[in-house]
């Protein structure tokens, strides 16, 4: 099983339809977003997507919501999509501050 580095996809993010992606080159079986907020933040959704051609996105059955006050509170999730192409979405305007969020990507 390969296993792909985590790939720092939205930095200090906050608006609505922000998103950032990895290609991982060839489809992965697993993908795991992991979502950190900052100082201040109070509400959000993180939605995790995934694609064949990096065209057509599609959102998986899990979004990652962001509900907290705490800063550096870090919510993952993993979903089992074998796609090449993986993406963070913000879905609902992150409030109160920003959040940075990762991807990484396993399995052949």
């Amino acid at each position: 099983m390969r296993n792909l580095p985590p790939v720092h996809v939205l930095s200090a993010a906050s608006a609505l339809n922000t998103a950032g992606g990895r290609d991982n080159g060839v489809a992965a079986t697993y993908h795991t977003l992991f979502v950190v907020a900052g100082a201040g933040v109070s509400a959000g959704v993180v939605t995790l997507e995934v694609s064949q051609d990096n065209v057509n996105w599609t959102g998986v059955p899990t979004p990652v919501t962001v509900t907290t006050s705490a800063p550096g509170t870090s919510i993952a999730v993993t979903v089992a999509c074998p796609v090449q192409y993986a993406r963070a979405r913000i879905s609902t305007a992150i409030t109160g501050g920003t959040i940075d969020a990762w991807i990484a990507a396993s399995g052949d």
